[in-house]
């Protein structure tokens, strides 16, 4: 398994859809979807990276364990 901080946007893309397509997606032009799919993920803001995933066919779940132990899922 690759360490997390190492995964390029890019590598969530397993289905390959056009940087254009995606960019319609979520706001951006193609060039800039292209900048930001060399980004590792750590890098990225969680909306960006939710709206991303949603246009490749991914989803972003997180979940948050508080001190008590209770595990939220977001």
């Amino acid at each position: 398994m690759k360490d997390i901080e190492k995964i390029t946007v890019r590598e969530l893309n397993q289905q390959k859809v056009k940087l254009e397509a995606v960019g319609m997606m979520i706001g951006l032009q193609a060039s800039a979807v292209g900048k930001l799919e060399k980004k590792r993920i750590g890098d990225v803001s969680v909306a960006r990276l939710k709206d991303y995933l949603s246009a490749v066919g991914g989803e972003l779940c997180i979940q948050v364990k508080l001190p008590s132990g209770d595990v939220l899922t977001v």
